[in-house]
């Protein structure tokens, strides 16, 4: 039989790194918003990382 509790610690593991990527993904943002203001803004979405940092922001993760 498989162990199922197991599993589920697995799956908490990986949410919680999943989480804490998001956080710091989150704290990159605040920190450099200035980047993201104007024109600089308009660039980056047309960049992978910019429509990374699109998607984080426009998911509206509550953390």
């Amino acid at each position: 039989m498989l162990n199922f509790d197991k599993i589920q610690t697995i799956k908490d593991k990986n949410y919680s790194l999943y989480f804490s990527f998001l956080k710091i993904m989150i704290v990159i943002i605040k920190n450099t918003n200035e980047i993201f203001e104007g024109a600089a803004s308009k660039k980056l979405k047309n960049h992978l990382f910019g429509n990374l940092v699109y998607w984080i922001i426009s998911s509206k993760i509550s953390i």
